[in-house]
């Protein structure tokens, strides 16, 4: 399943098919457990969990789960094990579409079948024909030697880390949809301004889910409202606050300068 594709068509499916809100919120919550999953057709999902996600209450995640299955956009299966998370799978609008392309296909080339009659099946014969002789004709021209030493994509051997290798590969796809594809030299540039701005691989994640979620072409720090603050360190007593808190309050405190 593709993210950012399935993204794009959920939007076009709500502008066409006006959803409440909450079932377009239990929808991004569940792809974001299913991103999670490493994309598993099942998954499962406590209720905690899609509250918290989506900001729904369990009345409120009943009636967006009805809603998103009497439209052909979730299938369920609730557990038996009330200590168990029931299981959700998402019907992707890929696979959806490719199936009605391909009913159309089939329904148009029949119709038009039935109205050509002896017309169509004389053409099917002449295609056949030409493509049985275009494939005994001899190819005269030069063909370049399939290389089997293709250069890596630098993402491929950037980390072992299977949520952090499928955000590369989401941000990738983010610039192939708004037209800005990348080059290796590119991508090494990536890589090492996303060294620069984050140590560990949570933080790389977030970063690169806030470029894909607002379409950057690069990587850029953190909002400063998104990064843990320091704890402040404690103040030292000066030296005249530290005699008096030795000897005690109620005597006269301690001054180095009258002697």
């Amino acid at each position: 399943m593709n993210y950012l594709q399935e993204l794009r068509a959920f939007k076009d499916w709500c502008l066409i098919n006006q959803p409440p809100c909450g079932q377009i919120a239990l929808w991004h919550a569940l792809m974001m457990v299913a991103n999670a999953s490493g994309w598993q057709e099942w998954v499962s999902v406590p209720g905690r969990t899609l509250e918290l996600l989506s900001g729904l209450s369990h009345s409120g995640i009943n009636n967006a789960r009805k809603g998103l299955i009497d439209r052909g956009r979730l299938e369920y299966r609730p557990s038996d094990n009330r200590k168990k998370a029931s299981k959700y799978k998402i019907i992707p609008f890929c696979q959806f579409l490719t199936q009605k392309k391909n009913e159309w296909e089939n329904e148009s080339e029949n119709e038009l079948r039935h109205e050509l009659g002896n017309e169509w099946e004389n053409e099917s014969a002449s295609r056949q024909r030409t493509s049985e002789g275009m494939l005994y004709k001899p190819n005269n021209t030069k063909q370049k030697q399939n290389n089997n030493n293709s250069p890596i994509s630098p993402f491929e051997n950037y980390t072992d880390n299977p949520e952090l290798r499928q955000r590369l590969k989401d941000f990738l796809e983010m610039r192939k949809a708004i037209k800005k594809p990348m080059t290796d030299r590119a991508k090494k540039e990536l890589l090492a301004k996303l060294d620069k701005l984050a140590s560990t691989d949570e933080e790389k994640i977030a970063i690169l889910d806030q470029s894909i979620f607002n379409s950057w072409q690069g990587v850029f720090a953190l909002k400063r409202d998104n990064l843990p603050k320091p704890q402040p360190k404690p103040r030292q007593p000066s030296e005249t606050e530290s005699v008096h808190a030795i000897i005690g309050g109620g005597y006269e405190t301690f001054n180095p300068d009258r002697y």
